[in-house]
């Protein structure tokens, strides 16, 4: 494909995006009581209140919804955020045949224990992988790619409204990767140490998959033994 093939689907996917959130977000402005709008994540609180109330899934946050919940669901980028934005464009961009990836930074400023971060996109052209960023409403490549090697390691210099912010790339996931992040502990952890760490069921799986190429080799030998 073209560079000028894939931009053009790249603009395709941002309006796309910009398009959904547009909407759900001013949906959601306009339902939330006003003490929700006038607090920081205010929106996000109320929603998911509304949510756990209405879905009976009590334990929903805003890393609980895929690509197709948001826009089943209408959510607005309040409630997802970066990572929600990141997944809707990796939907629409597979859907046209374009190859992606979801870039993890983390703020070099941040120790919380969470830490703050960002997650963006980056598309592969021929030359390599391309950083944009589909959020705040960008709708063209031009005014959303970010400069800087797309590598784990590198250092990346966004311009935030409060400033510049130094970020640093601390992993590159596929888009099936990505979705496996449904709490701020997984987050948490592709921030730090640039891995998801295996949920309970699957260190699990992963134990008696070891117990059993282990049980099957004793057995192997055992017959071979026998033979003598």
């Amino acid at each position: 494909m073209l560079d000028s093939e894939i931009i053009k689907k790249i603009n395709e996917c941002l309006t796309l995006v910009h398009r959904h959130f547009d909407t759900a977000d001013r949906d959601a402005r306009h339902n939330a009581p006003d003490a929700a709008i006038s607090e920081k994540f205010g929106i996000r609180e109320w929603w998911l209140h509304e949510y756990r109330k209405t879905s009976g899934n009590q334990y929903a946050n805003m890393f609980s919804f895929n690509a197709d919940d948001i826009l089943r669901n209408n959510i607005p980028s309040y409630v997802v955020g970066c990572s929600g934005r990141a997944d809707l464009f990796a939907k629409y961009a597979r859907e046209c045949g374009l190859d992606v990836r979801v870039v993890a930074m983390v703020d070099t400023a941040s120790k919380k224990q969470y830490p703050d971060g960002h997650q963006i996109i980056a598309v592969k052209f021929p030359n390599g992988l391309h950083m944009i960023d589909p959020g705040g409403g960008r709708t063209t490549y031009e005014r959303a790619q970010i400069t800087g090697q797309c590598k784990v390691g590198a250092k990346v210099y966004y311009n935030r409204r409060d400033g510049q912010t130094e970020y640093k790339i601390t992993a590159i996931l596929t888009p099936d990767e990505h979705a496996q992040i449904d709490r701020i502990e997984k987050l948490a952890d592709v921030y730090k140490q640039g891995t998801i760490r295996p949920s309970v069921k699957q260190w699990q799986s992963g134990v008696k998959s070891v117990l059993k190429k282990i049980m099957n080799l004793d057995f192997v030998r055992s017959q071979k033994q026998s033979e003598y």
